[in-house]
């Protein structure tokens, strides 16, 4: 198996991660993500599933583990010998395994549990990375909101502006009828913020596995500093941490196994049977053993043999596809998450405070009559741009950025 032990570490104390962070029963300030998260680890079904495909897998093991059941019966022979009962006694047989053949069952099963195991963990990383994509989206559709809100403001301010001027005459009647125009175009969007923030919000409850729980109040920071990985780091914490690698590698194990004991069935089992009977016409107790085993001429198992083998062909190809489907995922989602990482550095740093002083000037100029209105509503027009443009770099940035940190899993709605 080729899945090096960093990667079993950090598999393993994912499984084993504390329960931290519970939720009370009326959160004082709103939910946080760590919040959602345990919510999550409670009531998503997916884990649940994931849960029972362990317990699966372990029953499995445990089954590969028993011994046959040793068999009992009534034995008769030689009845109506001299108008006698004849001999009348029972029997008790026994199927005896070849040792190696049990073992390998075993093997095979337990390879069964560690892929059940890894794939577990993929789920568990599916849900919590689902959590946080649908709560950073959240939170950029209450930012939407919010701009809308302000926009909202903005051009109510310039309507009130232009029917002033226009009654001074200090402009013409096409000047309010515009400032109206633009507040409907602006209310349209507002509407649309709105229906948004509802989806989001919908979406992020879904997730969790509530349908019900109020997530109106959530506390985050879009505004954080993001960190700035390398492809080279990414792509080696991928490929040494993927769940979803790990138990491709558990497979190809299981296929090994598999074709071993499909070789080891060649070697024939052994039945043993002892019966006793009291043997009416003498008066004697007799007793017989009786061992027999099958002679492996015909059928030697080439078949299933074959196909063992052909598994394990199609495991150990499974391997470096899903390696090479990673790497072509990784390739987009990085290039994603460096496009929405520059982007998001340099509005922040640059284009939104320009945005916002040239926003600020334009509003405070027209309200003097100092500024015509075009120039207004280009400026008001250009700051609604960055700010949304701004909002969009942040949520693909935090959307790239934790399937990056979840190797790349999403999607437990649709997985089971």
């Amino acid at each position: 198996m080729v899945f090096r032990k960093t990667g079993r570490i950090a598999l393993a104390a994912m499984l084993s991660v504390a329960l931290v962070g519970r939720l009370s029963a009326d959160p004082p300030h709103g939910l946080s993500l760590e919040n959602l998260e345990q919510l999550a680890r409670d009531n998503n079904p997916g884990i649940r599933i994931a849960a029972a495909h362990r317990q699966r897998a372990a029953g499995a093991r445990v089954q590969a583990g028993l011994y046959p059941n040793t068999r009992i019966g009534y034995h008769a022979t030689e009845v109506g010998n001299l108008g006698t009962a004849g001999a009348q006694g029972f029997f008790l047989s026994q199927k005896i395994l070849q040792r190696d053949k049990r073992g390998l069952d075993i093997a095979v099963a337990e390879q069964g549990v560690q892929q059940a195991n890894f794939q577990s963990v993929a789920m568990e990383s599916r849900v919590i990375n689902d959590v946080r994509l649908r709560f950073y989206d959240a939170l950029v559709a209450g930012r939407q909101m919010d701009l809308a809100v302000e926009l909202m403001t903005i051009s109510d301010e310039a309507v009130e502006s232009s029917r002033t001027l226009f009654k001074a005459g200090q402009v013409g009647e096409h000047i309010p009828l515009q400032a109206e125009l633009e507040r409907d175009n602006v209310r349209i969007f507002h509407d649309s913020a709105s229906n948004q923030q509802f989806e989001a919000r919908r979406r992020l409850c879904a997730a969790v596995g509530l349908d019900d729980l109020d997530v109106n109040m959530l506390i985050g920071n879009l505004d954080r500093e993001s960190p700035a990985w390398s492809w080279h780091e990414m792509l080696a914490a991928l490929m040494t941490n993927s769940p979803e690698l790990a138990a491709a590698e558990a497979n190809v194990v299981r296929a090994e196994r598999g074709l071993e004991r499909a070789r080891q069935e060649i070697k024939p089992d052994y039945d043993v049977m002892v019966s006793l009977r009291h043997h009416n016409v003498t008066a004697h107790e007799i007793a017989n053993i009786q061992v027999g085993f099958p002679i492996p001429y015909l059928d030697r198992n080439q078949g299933n043999i074959q196909s063992a083998r052909a598994d394990l062909v199609i495991a150990q190809h499974a391997v470096r596809q899903l390696q090479l489907r990673l790497h072509d995922r990784l390739s987009t989602v990085y290039r994603q998450y460096r496009d929405a990482y520059q982007q998001a550095m340099r509005y922040r740093s640059e284009t939104v405070p320009r945005a916002e002083r040239s926003m600020a000037l334009s509003r405070e100029g027209y309200k003097h009559g100092q500024l015509d209105y075009l120039n207004l509503l280009t400026a008001q027009r250009t700051y609604f741009q960055v700010k949304l443009s701004y909002l969009k770099s942040l949520g693909q940035l935090h959307r790239t950025m934790v399937l990056l940190e979840g190797q790349l899993l999403s999607g437990s709605l649709n997985t089971n």
